[in-house]
């Protein structure tokens, strides 16, 4: 009954979103999110069984146990949006940096167990819990004084945003208004010196990218080849203007298509992809696009759905490492496209200079886009990388890799350059990853099957031959 309670109050906001976006009827978009949060309360009950288990085995080892639990369910179980208890610490500047070193399942370890810790105190009346907990907060807290206070070694590069205010969606303002808008805030980018680079929001360009898919056959394909090169054209002219506005390189998201001729007057699109391209003055650079796709959303696990959610499903997988070479010295970019944002580690163990996130979260509700925006900033932390998050209507901002917030722009249109140091050195977490995890679970879940015997629940009601203190 908690996990369903809890998922109800935090996340109630998924149901019209999903509705939104897959074209689902609001009937089956709460059919779905009563099954999610079915789904979500699975892990709850685990713990609560875990729990019971050591209770009955280990009580007095009950603070720091549970804490492993906790920690090891909430990396083994699988979620759609991978949401960790410990997330909102990423916001506390000298607890932060413990992501460095566990990752953010470390910030839900020194959550769990100075909550378990004090809990035990207050109820067992037992001073060791306490001590431990608070000792482990004192180190974590002078871990983290140090870590900020530290220098970055990498080159310093000029990253511009625009949060235009306004998204393409059917039947939502016109293409131009979004054109206009778009170069507006290239402009107010380039009065103010321009940048390396000027990011654009995910999926924000008005018009979508076609090409002729290479499998087109027939003697069709040649009209249709010139008729799709003058569409590229034209939409090249308009992003070219953006750059010249920007007086930078532009990185704007847009639907890439791409197309077979089906008879005489029609094109069937076989293949989309959530892109990004890179455009300067003189024309486009590079591609790149989502690698990681949104299940239920732009991905569908089997082709039965479609009947009940029609929008959804119509996405590829980019097949690209998400790195562009745009800044000066060498130093990458890497785009993470939206959802892929969540997941920790990326770009694996070395993680490119700087991370840019294009995102549109004007399909969210409520909670929402601070939860997505906050599950975001910790990839800057784990990987001591700062990271420019852009999205159409809010929430955007630029973090240091230190954690600190540099730039913040809640909704409606803004824009601006924003300095940041590129990240250089691995951190133990990129390079590592969570390995520690799966042995805290082995050990929270072993170790009460493998106790001999009952320990007292209270010191007071241990026999008198039995030790006075315990784990």
């Amino acid at each position: 009954m908690a996990g369903v309670c809890v998922q109800l109050a935090v996340f109630q906001w998924l149901a019209p979103a999903f509705a939104a976006y897959s074209g689902a009827s609001l009937g089956v978009a709460w059919a779905g999110f009563a099954l999610y949060v079915a789904w979500e309360a699975i892990p709850f009950a685990i713990l609560g069984l875990v729990d019971w288990a050591i209770r009955r085995r280990c009580p007095r080892a009950r603070w720091w146990l549970f804490a492993a639990a906790f920690v090891g369910v909430e990396w083994l179980w699988p979620r759609v949006f991978p949401w960790r208890a410990g997330a909102p610490q990423v916001e506390v500047a000298w607890i932060a940096p413990l992501a460095v070193l566990l990752g953010p399942l470390g910030l839900t370890l020194i959550v769990a167990l100075v909550n378990g810790g004090l809990f035990e105190s207050a109820r067992q009346r037992r001073i060791l819990p306490a001590a431990v907990v608070l000792g482990l907060l004192g180190a974590t807290l002078a871990f983290g004084a140090f870590w900020s206070s530290q220098p970055a070694s990498g080159p310093t590069v000029r990253v511009g945003w625009v949060q235009p205010g306004v998204v393409v969606r059917s039947g939502e303002g016109s293409e131009e208004v979004v054109w206009r808008a778009l170069l507006e805030g290239c402009s107010a980018v380039g009065l103010a010196g321009g940048a390396d680079v000027c990011v654009l929001p995910e999926g924000i360009c008005p018009t979508r990218w076609m090409e002729l898919d290479p499998s087109a056959k027939g003697p069709e394909v040649a009209r249709w080849r010139t008729a799709v090169a003058r569409e590229q054209s034209a939409l090249v002219a308009r992003l070219r203007a953006l750059a010249r506005a920007a007086r930078a390189p532009v990185l704007i998201g847009i639907t890439r298509r791409w197309v077979v001729p089906r008879g005489d007057d029609q094109l069937e699109v076989v293949r989309r992809v959530n892109a990004c391209v890179l455009v300067g003055p003189e024309g486009i650079r590079a591609w790149t696009g989502k690698r990681r796709l949104l299940p239920f959303a732009e991905e569908l696990p089997w082709e039965g759905l479609r009947a009940w959610i029609p929008q959804a499903g119509r996405y590829s997988s980019s097949p690209d490492d998400g790195q562009l070479e745009v800044f000066p010295g060498g130093a990458k970019a890497g785009v993470l496209v939206c959802y892929e944002a969540t997941r920790a580690r990326p770009f694996g163990a070395n993680p490119p200079g700087v991370l840019l996130n294009p995102t549109n979260d004007d399909w969210f509700q409520g909670l929402g886009p601070a939860q997505h925006a906050m599950l975001c900033r910790v990839r800057a932390v784990e990987a001591n990388r700062p990271l420019i998050r852009v999205a159409s209507t809010g929430i955007s901002y630029a973090i240091s890799g230190r954690g600190a917030l540099l730039v913040y722009a809640d909704s409606g249109p803004a824009s601006g350059v924003v300095s940041v140091r590129a990240g250089t050195a691995q951190t133990p977490h990129t390079r590592w990853g969570e390995g520690w995890a799966p042995a805290l679970a082995l050990l929270a879940l072993a170790l009460p099957l493998l106790a001999g015997r009952r320990l007292p629940a209270k010191i007071e009601d241990a026999p008198e031959n039995a030790p006075k203190d315990g784990i």
